[in-house]
């Protein structure tokens, strides 16, 4: 019971920033938008998020100056998405879950 509970919020919380993160990317794409209250509130919550992967990618050579795509929510994502599994995983297998293990 209580391992389905865990897994459940693991899931809940990876959706919800899923849904965060490109909320964001939409709205940079519209200035008037980002600037509102909503926009400023969902890039705030976001950025926390996003800013050490654009750290990180500001070294390598899709981050470098002049490129013109920001990946970073492309890799927080999969790096969410990854953690998210690995915790499915190990509460899985912590509960005895075959399913999740």
């Amino acid at each position: 019971m209580w391992g389905i509970i865990l897994i459940q919020t693991v899931d809940y919380i990876q959706y919800a920033l899923f849904l965060l993160i490109w909320a964001s990317v939409i709205l940079s794409w519209i200035p008037p938008l980002k600037g509102s209250g909503f926009g400023r509130l969902v890039c705030g919550l976001a950025e926390p998020i996003l800013y050490p992967v654009k750290k990180l990618l500001s070294k390598t050579p899709l981050g470098g100056s002049g490129f013109f795509l920001d990946f970073s929510p492309i890799i927080a994502t999969l790096l969410i998405e990854m953690i998210a599994r690995f915790l499915i995983t190990l509460i899985g297998s912590a509960f005895g879950m075959a399913n999740y293990a």
